[in-house]
């Protein structure tokens, strides 16, 4: 926190007042970041919005943000309700955003909306990240083999 104070020309008690970690504040940065400058995809396809929306997740992770992630992913693997809020919060909320369109223009129920299968993509992302690395990251695959047939079974 130090150094990102220091860099930002501000003091660390005004970065702890904001966010309590250091975790908080790299996933707070990460979600602006996947969400500016461009909005969430609307190419009129659940299937193509799922795979534009993880690929974007997948670019990021490959970045230096991701580098940071990681190290915080790491750190907050021994304190489970810090892990939890990491996981979750807005790319649970970017999923959801996508395939509340997909339910609206008829491609999926909205029985199908629900935590459980909104964190799936995550997920499996976060599995690849942590045990194989991004490299190994085919998205489509991970559309069209875990997420349209999750969200085609309700």
């Amino acid at each position: 926190m130090e150094s990102i104070a220091e860099r930002a020309g501000a003091g660390k008690a005004s970065l702890y007042r904001r966010w309590n970690s250091k975790a908080e504040l790299v996933r707070d940065t990460a979600y602006a970041l996947m969400r500016e400058p461009e909005q969430l995809p609307d190419t009129g396809s659940l299937r193509d919005d799922l795979c534009v929306l993880l690929g974007r997740t997948a670019e990021l992770m490959a970045g230096p943000l991701g580098e940071a992630l990681r190290a915080v992913l790491s750190e907050a693997l021994a304190d489970r309700t810090r892990l939890e809020d990491l996981s979750r919060g807005m790319g649970r909320e970017m999923m959801r955003e996508v395939v509340l369109r997909g339910v609206e223009r008829g491609e999926i129920s909205r029985d199908a909306v629900t935590d459980l299968r909104l964190d799936v993509g995550q997920a499996v992302l976060r599995d690849r990240l942590v045990f194989r690395g991004l490299r190994d990251v085919d998205v489509s695959e991970i559309v069209d083999s875990v997420l349209m047939p999750v969200f085609r079974s309700a």
